[in-house]
């Protein structure tokens, strides 16, 4: 997907989160134990809305404690139309600055040197997941993802997300095979004898590599060489 596409996509999770009303606030969000949709709201402006913003303009070479050291935590006690105002200033200000960003601006990532438009789909990848944690809160029917974008996420989930689980917590060193036919989507991560087939739509299979709705997977082989693959991602990020 093109930067512009990316920072549309973002955009309209942004959009979406802005619709919550301060009367569903309370409202507990499953897939984050602990969690309701206040504290989620104050997590991506804290995190992705004002964390992100400061990554996307820092040098490659900058230190992660350093950068977000100026990041205001106190922002994760909002209460109330407070959280509601929060979120949309800290996400609608990191939107602005991304759209001013050139794409291909050295800055600093999770995993080293990169370039803006990684934070671009950081941003579009991570809002998504938690958009699927308020609209299941909420009771709400996901509309359809377009193809393209649900690529995308599963792109960034195996190309980023998985790898750095794996530098965290370990490799299983036990083969997955992921099959997605709606969206044309393939992948094969790490190399065992022992292996599992999992097959689900693309949207499915996002939503379980990032620990919901598995579910919606079928296995053909072992569960627990799935699950273990499925765990890495869900622990690693637990909180992020």
């Amino acid at each position: 997907m093109s930067p512009t596409e990316l920072l549309d996509w973002v955009e309209d999770n942004i959009g979406f989160f802005e619709s919550i009303s301060v009367e569903d606030l309370g409202t507990p969000v499953p897939a984050c134990p602990e969690w309701d949709l206040r504290y989620l709201l104050n997590h991506l402006a804290v995190g992705v809305g004002a964390g992100y913003q400061l990554a996307v303009a820092a040098y490659p070479d900058t230190a992660a404690e350093d950068l977000f050291a100026s990041v205001d935590p106190s922002g994760m006690q909002a209460q109330g139309e407070a959280a509601l105002t929060n979120f949309s200033r800290q996400m609608r200000s990191c939107l602005d600055v991304f759209r001013r960003r050139d794409p291909t601006a050295p800055c600093w990532t999770y995993v080293g040197p990169g370039t803006a438009d990684w934070w671009f789909r950081r941003a579009a990848v991570e809002t998504t997941i938690h958009r699927y944690d308020a609209e299941e809160a909420l009771g709400l029917c996901s509309e359809p993802m377009p193809a393209d974008r649900v690529v995308e996420g599963l792109e960034e989930t195996f190309s980023f997300a998985l790898p750095f689980a794996q530098q965290l917590l370990g490799d299983p060193r036990r083969e997955l095979v992921v099959e997605c036919a709606d969206v044309g989507f393939s992948r094969i991560v790490g190399r065992s004898n022992e292996a599992a087939t999992v097959t689900a739509t693309g949207e499915a299979m996002l939503k379980a590599l990032w620990g919901r709705n598995r579910d919606l997977v079928d296995v053909d082989g072992s569960l627990d060489v799935a699950n273990e693959w499925f765990s890495k991602i869900e622990r690693a990020f637990a909180g992020r």
